[in-house]
């Protein structure tokens, strides 16, 4: 009966052809088709598959699509989801939809909207009216989002054998990194898409490069299925080393700049060695330890600089607990499935998240490997977890992505996706942003978890979305080896705060200033929370400086330094350094005071030899113990490399014989341009605590204040902190007190 009423409404329209998406179109377009033949009508039809086969041919498409146009046909259409992935399919072969025949028509908004935006009209046989039925209240959206391709950047070839996670893209400077199943690792322009240089490894047949690239400055890291780690220029793709000894690497590295090692997990083909995970030297490709398991390490490390430990999942179910600097183990925990993607780090709860194959999301303490919590998934996870303050983002292959609290260890809410989800989530803007293999990239609000945006690409999407900041596009990997660089309308908004209002952008130099400020009207010192650094970020630390108005001398002076940024508040980093340049200043003293700030990039470690007086800051960290400290260039104290880093020994209070290790850094400055206000703009007051702690900054006489800070300044803070933490609240206090316990201040 159906077939003839669409016959009624389209025979007079030939020619034209007939497709559908699975599944509910393949016995639409099969009636079609039968009684097109009856009829003695010459027509063509084919059906779209929601997911591309894996076998075979690996088609998205049954049957040959002809030049004819193309009548789509489908049991519904409500928002035009399916429709959208089969004109996204259809336009891979320059095929656009000319009409859409559905059995229903729900008439909701989202539809309407679809219909319009891509002029196709929707004919259908019955409206929900029929049936006295209306639609029912719509889904909360958080906000609209619209999308566009602006440029397609394609590998060699394609591989479809296998829908699971690969290399995800990482944005640097403008500049996109990702691998390829062909073998490829590739450096392309963030802007216009055109690849920059083109790194080829002996690839097998299926697999070439599922190693998410580490990119630091200087260096590109990542695993290849020819069973090398390899470290090339990040400028010029020239290769610098590799190491040999695997058989296969399908890991990702994770990088520690403050030892100088690059972890990998590594694969035999030795029925004796199955696996491991490796410490190899970041400048020279030797390989410092090795610790042998049974199985494939397919998994990723995690570095946690802080507790010096290296965690990484197997393939026979165990979460290992490495030291970082020897290899030796620490703890394991074991699970009934393999670990086969990287942990995640909750420094706050001291805590591991990770998922397996078991359908678990755990918890395990940081300390000992004991377990916190698990939540219990429908199906195999193959994804990490995205910390996003005190809650856990993490997706299954049972289509849904669970929301967690990480303070209680329960579940919030699961959020369905119609489809696996391989893509990590990653925090992007206002919305944690997602894909899944239907093809479609998702934005969801975290305060309400509406769909904020969804954007449909032709194939899985099974890695990480990407953002590049220089050029404020989303980047997204298909498994088909295709880099998409997207704009998204409007742009991306600032991050919420806990509380739902929106985090304010500042420059470093502002969010000073706030600090000064604060400190002179004896009011709380900036919240973390409430802002987000803009332009240049401080990734390797930040350095404040404080002179006289009239004469220009340096009054007060503070630095902090980062060495592990991804899991690092930069906002607090700023604000600890601003803090510690007031120390010893009175509040008039303030009041004539204008501020500069060097932006530090990331730490690199390096040696006297690598060094250039007026071109790089430096860092000298002392082995043992908490001494570091640090030397910014073209300073009038020193003339050349050597002068530089005797400055830096002196400022560290280490001796040149002492074990010690020095990193470079390139400086941005920030400074005052003449014209601006003095400090002592109002502030609300509201921390009595706080107060009395900025009261003895504020006057050190008064208040018998040392000259330096000292442990009288630390455990002045830690009852502040306590105070706030039983109010659970988050604030500079803190959050600064888990830096001065967790890195080293300058």
């Amino acid at each position: 009966m159906l077939a003839e009423l669409f016959w009624e409404r389209y025979a007079d329209q030939l020619p034209f052809q007939v497709g559908g998406m699975e599944m509910a179109a393949v016995p639409l377009v099969a009636g079609i088709l039968m009684t097109a033949a009856r009829k003695g009508y010459n027509i063509n039809g084919f059906v779209i598959h929601k997911e591309r086969k894996k076998y075979g041919r690996m088609n998205a498409i049954e049957g040959d699509v002809s030049d004819a146009p193309i009548v789509l046909v489908d049991d519904i259409f409500n928002s035009g989801a399916s429709v959208e992935q089969a004109r996204v399919v259809l336009a891979e072969i320059d095929r656009t939809i000319w009409k859409v025949w559905s059995v229903i028509d729900y008439g909701s908004r989202t539809g309407i909207d679809w219909q319009k935006r891509h002029g196709i009209s929707v004919a259908s046989v019955y409206s929900l009216g029929d049936f006295g039925l209306k639609l029912s209240s719509p889904k909360s959206v958080a906000a609209q989002l619209s999308f566009l391709v602006r440029w397609v950047n394609k590998a060699a070839s394609t591989n479809h054998h296998y829908v699971v996670p690969k290399s995800a893209p990482r944005a640097r400077n403008g500049l996109i990194y990702f691998g390829t199943d062909s073998g490829e690792m590739r450096c392309v322009d963030g802007a216009s898409g055109e690849t920059r240089w083109n790194f080829k490894i002996a690839a097998g047949k299926h697999k070439g490069i599922w190693s998410t690239p580490h990119v630091t400055p200087e260096f590109v890291f990542f695993g290849g299925y020819d069973g090398n780690l390899y470290a090339l220029c990040a400028e010029s793709g020239r290769e610098i080393w590799r190491y040999v000894e695997p058989d296969w690497i399908g890991s990702s590295p994770a990088y520690a700049a403050d030892l100088n090692l690059v972890f990998i997990g590594v694969e035999y083909a030795s029925p004796t060695r199955g696996g491991g995970v490796a410490a190899i030297d970041a400048k020279t490709g030797q390989k410092v330890w090795e610790l042998p398991v049974r199985c494939y390490v397919h998994g990723s490390p995690v570095y946690a600089a802080d507790a010096s430990l290296v965690l990484c999942g197997t393939n026979d179910g165990e979460l290992l607990a490495l030291d970082a600097r020897t290899g030796a183990l620490r703890w394991r925990f074991q699970t009934t499935g393999a670990i086969k993607h990287a942990p995640a780090l909750d420094p706050a709860r001291r805590q591991v998240v990770f998922g397996s194959f078991d359908g678990g999301i755990r918890g395990v303490s940081l300390d000992s490997g004991e377990q916190k919590f698990c939540i219990q998934t429908g199906n195999a996870v193959y994804t990490t977890p995205l910390i996003d303050g005190a809650r856990a983002y993490c997706g299954s292959t049972d289509k849904y992505l669970y929301v967690i609290d990480l303070v209680t260890g329960e579940g919030i809410a699961k959020i369905g996706a119609h489809a696996k989800i391989f893509s990590s989530p990653s925090r992007i803007g206002r919305w944690i942003w997602f894909g899944s293999t239907n093809g479609r990239v998702r934005a969801i609000d975290p305060e309400t978890f509406a769909l904020a945006g969804v954007f449909q690409l032709p194939d899985a999407i099974t890695s990480a979305v990407e953002f590049d900041p220089v050029n404020q596009m989303l980047i997204v990997a298909s498994t088909a080896n295709r880099l998409y660089g997207i704009s998204v309308t409007p742009p991306l908004a600032p991050a919420q705060t806990p509380g739902g209002q929106p985090r304010v952008d500042v420059t470093a130099l502002e969010l000073a200033r706030l600090v000064v400020d604060a400190i002179v009207n004896r009011t709380p010192l900036p919240d973390p929370e409430k802002y987000r650094l803009a332009g240049t970020l401080p990734q390797g630390g930040v350095f404040v400086s404080l002179r006289n108005r009239t004469t220009m001398q340096r009054i007060g002076r503070g630095g902090q330094w980062t060495f592990d940024a991804a899991n690092s508040s930069l906002e607090m980093s700023v604000i600890v350094a601003a803090t510690k340049a007031c120390a010893n200043l009175t509040a008039d003293s303030l009041r004539d005071a204008n501020a500069s700030v060097s932006l530090f990039g990331p730490l690199e470690h390096t040696t006297l030899e690598a060094l250039s007086h007026e071109k790089f800051g430096i860092v000298v960290r002392a082995t043992a113990g908490a001494k570091l400290g640090g030397a910014l260039p073209n300073s009038p104290e020193y003339s050349n490399e050597r002068g530089q880093y005797l400055h830096a020994l002196r400022n560290a209070k280490i001796a040149e014989w002492e074990g010690h290790t020095l990193y470079r850094h390139t400086v941005e400055r920030q400074a005052e341009i003449p014209g601006w206000p003095v400090y002592g703009a109002p502030f609300p007051y509201e921390e009595p605590e706080l107060t009395r702690f900025v009261s003895r900054l504020l006057d050190p006489q008064q208040h018998d204040r040392p000259e330096h800070f000292g442990s009288d300044f630390t455990d002045r803070l830690s009852a502040v902190a306590v105070t706030r933490h039983a109010n659970s609240a988050k604030t500079f206090t803190t959050a600064l007190l888990s830096i001065t316990g967790a890195a080293n201040p300058a």
